[in-house]
């Protein structure tokens, strides 16, 4: 499908974009909150930064979970909703729905009645229409520039920075979701809990069976060499404990082993290199990064404790983990181990040489379709936690499996 067709005929003219359907102003709206640097201030006058928009909900309840908000000197964890105005909230009839209580972030374009914000969320935010066309204008240029063969020899550069910006948004979902169920004295515990959701969620694929028998046998060999505890070389073991330490050179060689030689030790059978790209990619770096998160709110709580005032300070990296710009590095400079044919047709001119194209290629593409109102209607409800591991985890395996047969 040409992206850029179906986006000219939404196009507003003028000042009119709230006249785009919800969806597309709720793709905007996540655009223009993806800065996490910007302070914000709500309808009552509280600064705050947005650390992560959440998952994008396409199902029934709040439109964005596990929204990540800096605020009053702490970090809030919560859900989000957002309308075109604040009597939406009354004509949709959410106060009554148990979905909404407790509601973090009510993310509006017109506020001219304050009085009940206070009611319907902890901070209620306005988003100027201005921005919405602004972020509007942003998307259709990147939507011309990845649909029109022509100028992507032009634009190669540009058109990497655009990906990578999109795969550094899909990395950082699966991050945030490996963050939401993560024992940070125990991550191997939370190792173990993804790939066993990354079997169940593949077990029913026709393609899937050799894979999902394999990565099982990987989480075999990781829960018996942590059962041990013994001084054996543990690959996996020692990646945690540099993260842990802020050890970015020894991050980056254990990074290297695992991709490159054996997941756990030279002593368990050699996997192949697409296992342990996978491995990689869609288990051990999320988790990576939210473990390296997590030694930075840990140094910023001890920090804090020295500072003479929490309440106006700004979420800073002052406590940065260095570990964290290995494993970005390590993710932009890993090569691909096989190309997507359905991405290579719609895509021709756009070289799938390095993984991040890729990624950032199936993150625009889910973006830009969000499941329309009719096919959520045929779908039954999830629950919450099941609905936020499988949408952090639409990855790039996935699309794989399914183009497997156009490649044959």
């Amino acid at each position: 499908m040409d992206f850029s067709r179906k986006s000219s005929a939404n196009r507003p003219e003028g000042a009119r974009i709230l006249a785009l359907p919800e969806y597309e102003l709720q793709r905007l709206v996540r655009r223009v909150c993806t800065d996490s640097s910007r302070v914000w201030h709500s309808t009552s006058g509280v600064a705050m930064q947005i650390l992560s928009i959440g998952e994008w909900n396409h199902a029934a309840g709040p439109d964005f979970l596990d929204v990540a908000v800096f605020a009053e000197g702490r970090v809030h964890v919560g859900n989000a909703e957002f309308h075109r105005s604040l009597r939406d909230w009354h004509a949709h009839e959410h106060a009554q729905n148990p979905d909404f209580a407790g509601l973090l972030l009510h993310i509006v374009v017109q506020a001219t009645n304050q009085h009940d914000t206070d009611s319907i969320a902890r901070y209620t935010l306005v988003v100027s229409e201005e921005e919405l066309r602004t972020a509007w204008g942003q998307s259709l240029k990147e939507i011309n520039l990845l649909n029109r063969a022509a100028s992507l020899q032009k634009s190669h550069s540009e058109t990497r920075a655009i990906l990578g910006d999109w795969a550094a948004r899909r990395i950082l979902r699966k991050a945030h979701y490996a963050a939401s169920v993560l024992n940070p004295y125990k991550p191997d515990e939370t190792l173990l809990r993804l790939i066993d959701e990354f079997a169940q969620r593949n077990q029913h694929k026709q393609r899937r069976p050799r894979g999902v028998a394999q990565m099982l046998a990987v989480r075999t060999d990781i829960a018996e060499a942590f059962a041990k505890d013994t001084e054996e070389e543990n690959n996996v073991k020692s990646f945690f404990a540099s993260i842990h330490q802020g050890l970015k050179d020894a991050t980056q060689r254990y990074v290297q082993i695992i991709l490159n030689k054996n997941i756990v030790n030279a002593n368990t059978i050699a996997k192949g290199k697409a296992l342990r790209h996978e491995f990689f990619l869609n288990i051990l770096l999320p988790l990576g990064i939210a473990l390296a998160w997590h030694s930075e709110r840990r140094g910023e709580k001890h920090s804090s404790l020295n500072a003479s005032s929490t309440q106006s300070a700004q979420f800073s990296l002052s406590t940065h983990n260095p570990c964290l710009d290995v494993l970005w590095d390590e993710f932009f400079a890993l090569r691909s181990h096989s190309r997507y044919a359905a991405l290579q047709r719609r895509f021709p001119e756009i070289e799938q040489e390095y993984t991040f194209v890729q990624q950032g290629l199936l993150e625009y593409i889910a973006e830009l379709h969000p499941h329309s109102p009719s096919s959520q209607d045929r779908t039954s409800p999830k629950a919450a936690s099941e609905l936020r591991a499988e949408v952090a985890h639409a990855h790039a395996e996935y699309v794989l499996t399914l183009y497997a047969a156009h490649e044959q």
